[in-house]
This record gives C-alpha cells, sequence and structure tokens, in this order.
C-alpha cells in the first residue's frame, strides 16, 4: 500500500491511496491491477479527479486514464 500526499490540503491532509498486490507482467498478455482511494472525503461539491499514464506505453499501457471520485 502506498499514501501519496496531495497538494493545497483545507482542513485534512489529502492523499489517496493505492493498493496493489503484484504489479509484475510478462510477455504473454498478463494484467496487473490497482485499487485507489482517497484518505479522506473531498470538500462537499468538490469532485477528485486522477488520471494515470505509463511512462513506457511498449512496457504496458493503462486501461483507465482517468478515475473520478
Amino acid at each position: 500500500m502506498h499514501t501519496i500526499p496531495c497538494p493545497k490540503a483545507a482542513s485534512a491532509v489529502p492523499a489517496f491511496i493505492i493498493n496493489h498486490n503484484d504489479l509484475t507482467t510478462h510477455e504473454d498478455g498478463d494484467t496487473a491491477t490497482v485499487s485507489v482511494k482517497l484518505a479522506t472525503a473531498p470538500t462537499t461539491g468538490r469532485v477528485v479527479i486522477l488520471n494515470f499514464s505509463s511512462i513506457d506505453a511498449t512496457e504496458g499501457t493503462v486501461t483507465n486514464a482517468t478515475l473520478t471520485l
């Protein structure tokens, strides 16, 4: 589990938590899955958007590049 802080906190320290089991894939088409959640609820009426990308698209791609919470 990784907790990554986000800038500009209002009252609580904003962060999102990424959980993963094994992010190792192989040439035969393996997939890896992560789950993401906010450490605290956003301010009422606010939407949190997280964008994901691959550093090297020849080694792996992101299926759902945008997560809206």
